[in-house]
């Protein structure tokens, strides 16, 4: 333990790859090795530090859930065991979106992508209404973090961006809903006509395909701006 401290930070670094490298390949044990060595070391490398903490939202969803109640001993049920599903993804997003401060300083435009890959991935099952409140904030960071370094992840930057103007929309806050999905509208996303997945019929608009979220983006808009001109441009004064 007390070596364990004094790693050079250029070794804590590849340690810390090797621990991202083990947890996409469910070798837990070895992950949570890296993590805690890291953890311990005294001058830390950012990169590294960032990496474990990748690793460590992504063990929270890794490890094998309970069968039963730590208190009761009781046998978990279906609801329970989804219940506990439920918690481990939200404080994983909260781990990430901490994370996402230290990524401002670390300005490396791969590990900011990585993280909000992550961001997007754990927070999918979380894309509903009751639910949605959870992934506002980590969502909102990996949006500005991408935004911030001109990603070329464009339908991650729009999948985002569409996710949140859904979450405005949800609290009657039209105009945030309103910008997000102008910002969603000003990336382009485009795909070539071999991108285009299946094969398109004679009818058949390639524009309509190659930017898959443009009709649902432009009727939010339009929806929502006829919503607030109705109601003088003012979100507070609409209701349902």
């Amino acid at each position: 333990m007390q070596q364990s401290t004094k790693i050079t930070p250029i070794f804590q670094d590849r340690l810390a790859e090797c621990g991202r490298i083990a947890i996409k390949y469910n070798l837990i044990l070895l992950c949570e090795g890296a993590c805690n060595v890291i953890t311990r070391a005294r001058q830390g490398s950012l990169r590294a530090k960032v990496w474990t903490e990748y690793s460590k939202a992504e063990l929270l969803l890794k490890k094998p859930p309970s069968d039963t109640d730590s208190k009761s001993g009781m046998k978990l049920n279906t609801l329970q065991k989804q219940l506990e599903d439920f918690e481990r993804r939200v404080e994983a997003l909260k781990v990430l979106d901490r994370v996402m401060i230290a990524n401002k300083r670390l300005a490396d435009a791969d590990i900011i992508t990585e993280g909000s890959t992550l961001i997007w991935n754990i927070g999918i099952p979380l894309l509903k209404r009751t639910a949605r409140p959870q992934i506002q904030k980590p969502f909102q960071s990996a949006a500005t973090a991408l935004e911030t370094i001109g990603s070329n992840e464009a339908v991650l930057r729009v999948s985002l961006h569409l996710e949140l103007a859904k979450y405005e929309i949800d609290r009657d806050y039209l105009q945030n809903a309103i910008s997000q999905l102008r910002k969603a509208l000003d990336i382009d996303y485009s795909l070539t006509i071999k991108q285009i997945p299946g094969d398109l019929k004679d009818d058949d608009d390639p524009a309509d395909f190659q930017r898959p979220f443009q009709k649902q983006l432009r009727f939010l808009l339009k929806k929502l701006q006829l919503k607030t001109n109705l109601y003088g441009g003012d979100p507070e004064n609409v209701q349902d």
